[in-house]
């Protein structure tokens, strides 16, 4: 494991794109303030420049919160290392982490890719919404693998599992539930 020392000089800071002057951000995926000095009334008041805090979404991503002009706005971390390591987000890209870990904002770990490769990348980590691990799910593996083995009909498995007909269907067809075999 790397020291401190280590990682300070293998880390390089870039400005934040639209924020430049104001924040930085470093190819370990880490955002800091930059020290300011402002005039209030009766002096001139300075703020330290600080590595920002990030918030982690129930989604797994980081963001921080930035802020200009009294305005302040959420911003995911992997977006803003992109954009001031690589470049700004194309057209019908996405951001993609290249180990399926969504907090690792490493610039060698990101690149801009489409939603398809994005896709074909939740597959290869296992990161992928299908089966047991989409949103409101109302089988499991284990009911397909058995309605499968057992060479159901849709009829069948409509009236034995409580399905709509045309899940039930989908599922003895192999339409959906791919990922499942008898």
């Amino acid at each position: 494991m790397k020291s401190r020392s280590e990682i300070e000089v293998s880390e390089v800071w870039k400005p934040v794109v639209d924020y430049e002057g104001l924040y930085e951000v470093s190819n370990l995926g880490r955002v800091r303030s930059l020290s300011r000095a402002w005039k209030s009334r009766y002096a001139v008041n300075t703020f330290p420049g600080r590595v920002l805090a990030q918030a982690v979404k129930r989604n797994g991503y980081r963001v921080v919160s930035l802020s200009s002009q009294n305005k302040q706005k959420q911003f995911l971390v992997h977006r803003i290392v992109l954009e001031a390591f690589v470049f700004i987000q194309p057209d019908g890209m996405e951001a993609c982490h290249a180990n399926g870990d969504r907090g690792d904002n490493r610039a060698s770990n990101l690149r801009w890719d489409t939603r398809s490769g994005n896709h074909q990348d939740k597959h290869l980590h296992g990161t992928a919404q299908v089966g047991e691990k989409a949103n409101n799910v109302k089988l499991t593996d284990r009911i397909v693998a058995e309605i499968r083995r057992r060479k159901l009909t849709p009829s069948q498995a409509m009236r034995e599992f409580g399905l709509s007909k045309t899940n039930a269907a989908r599922i003895v067809n192999g339409v959906t539930w791919r990922h499942i075999s008898a």
